[in-house]
């Protein structure tokens, strides 16, 4: 955790760079559309030395929509990612599945912040599985559980490559049959909403490495008032190198702990190939 923070502080200083908004992006609603579409494929035939057929695909939307003034930023955004993977004559299986929405209004102060209010909402597409047991449970559902996290706070976003917030805030956790990451276990009654006041904090870095190369992060802590010592972190961070326009390659890391879900360090990582399109 500390090398993350020191990390932020490293680029934070040396990458900070004013931001000049052209007059055209002002007093208007900016929107941008990327989506994609990753497959891999592998299949055999009187193999001698083995091997199993396997097919693996998933498909990603990032919408954003941003307005700007003197005064005013209006940040809005929504990610959702699908896959499905399959080996052999096994049935086929979710590898990808998530929607994230964050919105963003900030005030200008006249200073190096500015006041943010923001939302963030996350959950699942649809019906997660245990694949670690046979047959495979199901375990969460599209808002079951969900996250959504309110905070108003102070705003950095003077860098071209780095934006940062620190708030109070407010989680939520909805669930319904999967309460599991709701429920309090030292109660007898069965609790399917949580909610905690704390301190919120995220950071975003977007780094051009080279001129198809780009490094996008984002670090996501929160930490509730009556567990100070604990946060709960969420890392994503994606290479893209663009081969041309319509193919790229990513790279991918996720790294997460919430001991509400489990009491380790979850790590999901992927390297795929395939097309993008920038529609707007």
């Amino acid at each position: 955790m500390r090398s993350y923070t020191i990390l932020l502080i490293i680029l934070f200083v040396f990458s900070v760079k004013a931001q000049e908004i052209p007059d055209s992006m002002l007093y208007k609603w900016n929107p941008s559309l990327t989506a994609g579409f990753n497959f891999s494929q592998v299949s055999f035939s009187d193999w001698a030395k083995g091997g199993e057929n396997a097919i693996a695909w998933n498909s990603y939307v990032n919408f954003g929509l941003v307005y700007k003034s003197e005064h005013w930023v209006f940040k809005n955004q929504l990610r959702a990612i699908f896959g499905r993977t399959q080996a052999g004559d096994q049935p086929n299986k979710q590898n990808e599945n998530e929607i994230f929405m964050e919105n963003l209004v900030a005030r200008d102060l006249g200073w190096i912040f500015k006041f943010a209010a923001s939302n963030t909402f996350l959950t699942q597409i649809t019906t997660g599985y245990n694949y670690k047991v046979d047959p495979a449970p199901k375990i969460s559902d599209f808002f079951d559980p969900a996250y959504i996290t309110q905070g108003i706070g102070l705003l950095y976003d003077k860098s071209e490559y780095v934006q940062t917030r620190f708030d109070l805030a407010a989680r939520e956790i909805i669930s319904n049959e999967y309460y599991f990451e709701a429920d309090d276990p030292t109660t007898a009654e069965i609790e399917k909403f949580k909610f905690d006041l704390g301190l919120n904090s995220v950071t975003d870095l977007k780094i051009p490495i080279a001129e198809n190369v780009l490094y996008v992060s984002k670090l996501s802590l929160f930490s509730p008032f009556k567990k100070l010592d604990i946060w709960d972190v969420r890392w994503e961070s994606l290479v893209t190198a663009q081969v041309n326009k319509w193919l790229a390659t990513n790279l991918s890391f996720v790294l997460v702990y919430d001991e509400d879900q489990i009491k380790r360090t979850q790590i999901r990582q992927a390297f795929q190939l395939g097309l993008v399109f920038s529609i707007l």
